[in-house]
């Protein structure tokens, strides 16, 4: 076995970071265009536009998802902090690669049913903006491929540091 230390390529880490942020502000502007749009069409104009509705709620679908695409890269996605910190440097090792692997298995499954399903709604059109449904439906093989992207690093990571873990750090949130 070589002595190379794995790591991600920080060009492609660079480059996927900034896909996905640039993603996220893409979506967020769109929600916010549309709905201001929306706005002035119905109190300046009092003519209501439907699609609009529409078109922000399949945009709020691909905030959501990406959202999770970005907490996946961040490694802020809720854990039991109860249950992980009764285990020492070692157990929290081995429960970081089970979740993970859990995530993984979950994940893989996403991207192949939304493959699947592209085909069967590509052929069906929303009821207001008349847009393919695979422009909504393919919110989710594209960001369970980011989220997969962060898996693999952090895969690479936990292989790293397999014969001495120091426990998997989890960024803590304060519910208010």
């Amino acid at each position: 076995m070589s002595s190379r230390v794995l790591s991600m390529p920080p060009i492609l880490r660079r480059f996927v970071d900034k896909a996905l942020d640039g993603f996220c502000a893409f979506t967020l502007a769109a929600i916010v265009l549309v709905t201001m749009f929306q706005v002035a069409n119905r109190y300046a104009i009092q003519y209501p536009v439907g699609w609009t509705d529409e078109i922000a709620r399949f945009l709020a679908v691909w905030v959501v998802l990406l959202g999770a695409a970005r907490c996946a890269r961040d490694d802020s996605h809720i854990y039991i902090d109860l249950i992980y910190n009764m285990f020492g440097p070692r157990g929290q090792w081995w429960l970081s690669l089970i979740a993970n692997l859990l995530f993984a298995l979950m994940i893989g499954v996403l991207i192949w049913q939304g493959i699947k399903i592209m085909p069967v709604v590509a052929k069906q059109t929303a009821a207001a903006s008349r847009i393919t449904m695979a422009w909504v439906y393919l919110s989710v093989p594209l960001t369970s491929g980011f989220i997969a992207f962060y898996l693999l690093e952090r895969f690479i990571d936990l292989a790293r540091t397999a014969r001495s873990p120091q426990g998997h750090q989890h960024q803590e949130v304060d519910i208010v």
